[in-house]
């Protein structure tokens, strides 16, 4: 009897398993290899290679700013001249960073970002090649005082936008910390 009772039972339980021959046998799901860690910006990784693309590029826009900013002639005062001068040193390697971070797709979180630091590049361009064009029109003996206060305004623009970038990016620094780091736990 006991003999009997295994093979029927098992019979029983394969046909009332309620697949049918044509339905395919669900197959175990294997587990990902590596779980994505997300951040308020998006995935971890994409931000992580966002950051890294822009970089080379912030770090740029800092050194011709810098060297803009040491441009003083021997009174100590920065002139238009020697600013024109300095600016028209940068503003190939400006105009060809501008060029090429067009060409970086940022997450869509940080889509915002991406168009202030190009908006900040903008404005430094713009405010180089008006300082430029206002020495080639004093180089004429005219002095545009219009002109003068144009570029002061877009300078004193991009000036406020970076302190705005800076809380930005600082904020997605601190995201990445967070993301990065395992999540702590109370001990007992």
């Amino acid at each position: 009897m006991q003999r009997l009772a295994i093979p029927a039972l098992c019979f029983i339980l394969g046909c009332s398993s309620g697949q049918e021959a044509d339905q395919p046998i669900p197959q175990p799901v294997p587990a990902e290899s590596a779980q994505t860690v997300e951040t308020p910006y998006g995935d971890f990784g994409q931000v992580q290679g966002y950051l890294n693309s822009i970089n080379p590029f912030i770090q740029e826009v800092g050194k011709i700013h810098l060297e803009v900013n040491k441009a003083v002639g021997t009174s100590g005062q920065a002139t238009t001249a020697n600013l024109a001068l300095a600016m028209g040193k940068g503003l190939p390697r400006l105009k060809a960073a501008i060029g090429q971070f067009e060409e970086i797709a940022p997450p869509l979180l940080l889509a915002p970002l991406h168009a202030d630091i190009k908006k900040l590049m903008v404005l430094r361009l713009n405010a180089y090649e008006a300082t430029i064009n206002n020495w080639n029109i004093e180089q004429q003996g005219v002095l545009d005082s219009g002109l003068v206060a144009k570029v002061e305004n877009t300078l004193r623009e991009a000036n406020e936008l970076i302190r705005k970038l800076n809380e930005q990016m600082s904020q997605v620094n601190l995201a990445m910390e967070k993301a990065s780091s395992p999540p702590q736990t109370a001990s007992p």
